[in-house]
């Protein structure tokens, strides 16, 4: 039987999940500038609550999940794209 290491197994989606998203940080930067210099809020608003899923999809609780399959889907495929982990029980 293989043992399942629930905590090391989130760290490493935390670790891809922080590499995905430092990608998209510098887009959503300028676009947070370009709407400061135009005044427009709901630009502005709708940064700052992207950035803010951003940092807060890092948040996975131990205790959601059981099996890897089970962690692959808490991939945030909204915000980051299509999850870097192959689908499927490995066998």
């Amino acid at each position: 039987m293989i043992n399942f290491n629930k905590e090391k197994a989130a760290e490493i989606v935390k670790k891809k999940i922080r590499k995905k998203r430092n990608k998209l940080f510098p887009n959503l930067d300028v676009q947070y500038i370009r709407a400061l210099e135009q005044n427009d809020t709901d630009t502005i608003s709708d940064v700052v609550a992207k950035k803010e899923a951003l940092r807060n999809a890092t948040n996975i609780d131990t205790g959601s999940f059981d099996t890897r399959d089970e962690l692959v889907q808490l991939w945030p495929d909204e915000l980051l794209g299509k999850t870097p982990f192959p689908t499927g029980s490995i066998s």
